[in-house]
């Protein structure tokens, strides 16, 4: 959740504090822009459903309310990794429609930026490939 919160934080500074985009490159970032706050939706939705099934396995501890649990994590988690995929991929374009950033460092950001999305894509396909609910959470500490 920390990660979260810097991501997002960054991304208030990075919306707000740097120079708007120009209005021939608008398209790219702001369809990013987007897709990051269609995909923060989903994301929030997919957290209070993991928080519901968290505590109703809790409480009840039968193989209904975990196998729910188990499902909302799965959920949240690529949820979790596809946010961050729409972040970077906004972060991308607004490195790319940049003309301040020397190509030899744009060139290596960008290439940084690219491990980085693939890793989460690759993590978000491998999730529900899990067998226990507590190899979903061992899995969701590897960030």
């Amino acid at each position: 959740m920390k990660q979260l919160l810097i991501f997002v934080v960054f991304l208030v500074f990075l919306v707000f504090v740097v120079d708007p985009v120009r209005s021939q490159e608008a398209n790219t970032f702001t369809q990013a822009q987007s897709d990051y706050l269609v995909q923060l939706d989903k994301y929030t939705t997919a957290e209070g459903n993991y928080q519901l099934a968290k505590a109703q396995y809790e409480q009840a501890g039968t193989l209904v309310s975990e196998t729910n649990a188990k499902n909302a994590t799965i959920s949240l988690l690529r949820e979790r990794d596809n946010l961050l995929v729409r972040y970077l991929v906004m972060l991308r374009r607004r490195i790319e429609e940049n003309n301040d950033i020397a190509n030899v460092i744009k060139s290596g950001l960008l290439t940084r930026i690219d491990t980085e999305i693939d890793w989460f894509e690759e993590h978000a396909s491998r999730v529900s490939s899990a067998g226990t609910l507590e190899d979903l959470v061992e899995d969701s500490n590897v960030l």
